[in-house]
């Protein structure tokens, strides 16, 4: 079992390097610092990267200063032993970045992911498409390890869980993930507080830029195309994470299957996210682009 696998690799190793996706969420973030968290209890070291600033509905997870951009590896005297991706099953999805990617390529490796896409990087390979989030997937790993699971730990996994679910109203929670986030809420977080950070929580310029882009939406047929340009985010004075979660909002259509939100990065280069319901698999688009997460 891949599960037993991932758990024989932390135990024979003692430096790990926790990799997170670009253009980074919840899920992964909070797996990264929940594991993080995890192997520090246990003795062992470890640091986890990411290439893109943290978003801001993460900054309230226990730890987020632990969270360092992809360069500091560079610098930092710390000995690379092995590498553990979360939430992504591609060195791609780390960066696009030869120079980012030349840093990790030649670590042992594992990849813990619950997407359907696939790649052949990593020696060890625990990839459950089923799993509503990759956090349920570090929950089982530090259970299976026999580390308490703390409260600033649960904060982490619940976080990622909410947000892979939309806050359990995703056709993807299941009585396992409600089981996990019931053991989770025992450990005397609160489920309110984490979703007003997670939903909640944006400024009055994020609500300019909703209207803003809301009053472009185009439809085709039962597919959803949002755009957001750099002149919509400098004229509302919002940057690129502020319009992450703009893409979930037209799936709360009867009719539209498919929300795509386009975000122009910089001239010639645009950013593609894209959320799909009754069963349609975008993430599969993704992957020919390597994309996906």
């Amino acid at each position: 079992m891949s599960l037993e696998l991932v758990k024989q690799f932390i135990i024979n190793k003692n430096n790990f390097v926790i990799a997170t996706h670009y253009n980074p969420d919840a899920d992964t973030i909070g797996s990264g610092l929940a594991l993080y968290q995890a192997l520090m209890s246990i003795n062992k070291k470890a640091i986890v990267i990411n290439k893109d600033k943290t978003p801001k509905d993460c900054q309230f997870m226990p730890f987020i200063n632990e969270v360092y951009n992809i360069d500091i590896l560079r610098e930092l005297n710390f000995k690379r032993e092995a590498l553990i991706i979360v939430d992504c099953n591609s060195i791609k999805r780390l960066s696009q970045e030869t120079h980012h990617q030349a840093l990790l390529s030649n670590l042992p490796s594992c990849v813990i992911d619950h997407h359907e896409i696939s790649d052949v990087f990593g020696d060890i390979r625990w990839i459950e498409p089923p799993i509503a989030s990759t956090t349920m997937m570090i929950y089982k790993l530090i259970k299976s390890l026999d580390i308490e699971i703390t409260k600033d730990i649960a904060i982490c996994l619940y976080a990622g869980l909410c947000i892979d679910t939309g806050n359990f109203r995703h056709e993807n929670t299941s009585t396992e993930s409600l089981k996990i986030a019931s053991d989770l809420v025992s450990k005397g977080i609160k489920p309110s507080k984490i979703y007003r950070e997670l939903f909640e929580s944006w400024s009055s310029s994020k609500f300019k830029l909703f209207k803003r882009v809301i009053k472009g939406i185009e439809e085709q047929n039962d597919i959803a195309i949002m755009t957001v340009t750099k002149d919509m985010l400098r004229d509302t004075g919002c940057d690129d994470d502020d319009a992450g979660n703009f893409v979930d909002f037209p799936k709360r259509t009867v009719y539209i299957k498919v929300s795509v939100l386009i975000k122009e990065i910089s001239e010639d280069k645009y950013r593609i996210s894209m959320r799909s319901k009754n069963g349609i698999n975008v993430a599969a688009v993704a992957s020919q682009y390597n994309g996906g997460g």
